[in-house]
């Protein structure tokens, strides 16, 4: 299991905490990992650590300053995992850790397990940005699922390393299930929980749920690549050669 951070002092021990005891109860080998963004300004990382010294299972991994972006910090989870297995879920403590246990009688016949919001607690502005977003993907790439974007999800390794991966937003978990599919992986999804923020305050959002219009844009910018990427290949060749 590997969960990005960005200053989620408040949040992060009952992540780990949560992770742990679910973990222990299914897994034979583990590993939690948690991508912690260098630009945080608070105490997570020693939080973290603290909890390594206690369990080698738990692992501090460090996003770089300049390499920012929670699509990079994904990708950083995703490339360092080391088991065939990888489960990831924000810091934020919005999801219940064990609804994993919903995935695991889907594991050995589904490549990816893709967790959707049985019921969403957030700002109305929110569900609505949400609503047309998956409303777009579904038109523009015919994907068939509840909601494409939930960071409630469990991945093959061997998708991971079958794929190349470029959002830098949170439009990598979307990009993934696109290319996945595109690759004639199976998918699953599955309804699970999900609670309001627990502490701390979303990175992206300016007030009632309403994205900043710099994050709209950037996100816009990045699904228009991935759709360059999936329909018309020959887009991809020719831009990497100039």
């Amino acid at each position: 299991m590997f969960f990005p951070a960005y200053n989620e002092a408040g949040n992060i021990r009952r992540v780990i905490e949560d992770a742990q005891k679910v973990l222990r109860k299914n897994a034979n080998n583990y590993e939690i990992l948690i991508v912690l963004y260098e630009g945080s300004t608070d105490n997570t990382a020693e939080i973290v650590r603290s909890y390594s010294q206690n369990d080698p299972n738990v692992r501090l991994v460090l996003q770089a300053k300049d390499d920012h972006g929670v699509g990079k910090a994904y990708r950083i989870g995703l490339n360092t995992a080391k088991y065939e297995n990888i489960f990831y879920s924000d810091s934020d403590n919005q999801f219940d850790l064990e609804d994993f246990e919903k995935f695991l009688p889907f594991l050995d016949e589904y490549d990816i397990i893709a967790g959707y919001k049985l019921k969403r607690n957030d700002p109305f502005l929110r569900k609505m940005i949400s609503f047309g977003y998956n409303f777009l993907i579904r038109l523009f790439f015919r994907m068939d699922l509840w909601d494409v974007n939930t960071a409630f999800r469990l991945v093959k390794k061997r998708v991971v390393d079958d794929i190349t991966l470029h959002s830098i937003y949170g439009t990598v978990t979307t990009e993934m299930l696109i290319k996945a599919k595109c690759k004639g992986y199976k998918i699953k999804s599955v309804g699970v929980n999900h609670f309001n923020r627990g502490a701390g305050k979303p990175l992206y959002e300016i007030k009632f749920g309403l994205l900043s219009p710099k994050t709209i844009l950037a996100v816009a910018r990045e699904l228009i690549h991935v759709w360059r990427e999936v329909k018309h290949p020959q887009w991809k060749t020719k831009t990497s050669s100039v």
